[in-house]
């Protein structure tokens, strides 16, 4: 590993992951999986400027393809929430 770049890496992953364990909400997790990719590109040396794009990339694929599957699953959970209509809009 080059540097001390993967220490950059590992806290955001270590700290994504107590913030969802704490709020367990899916919203750090992407950004765990973004930062689990650059420690693994710091892994085979690849150049930093590849690991922050890494970070980008797979923090937004992984959150723009969840993001149908967790709308999905809260219809499912509360399928009446969609039907009664907000105070003040009747």
């Amino acid at each position: 590993m080059q540097d001390k770049t993967w220490i950059i890496w590992l806290a955001m992953l270590i700290a994504s992951l107590a913030l969802e364990a704490l709020s367990m909400q899916l919203f750090s997790v992407w950004f765990a999986l973004g930062a689990a990719a650059a420690l693994l590109s710091c892994a085979f040396a690849a150049p930093v400027w590849l690991q922050v794009l890494l970070v980008v990339a797979v923090t937004g694929a992984s959150l723009a393809a969840a993001r149908p599957l967790v709308k999905k699953l809260q219809k499912r959970a509360y399928p009446d929430a969609e039907e009664e209509p907000l105070p003040g809009d009747e």
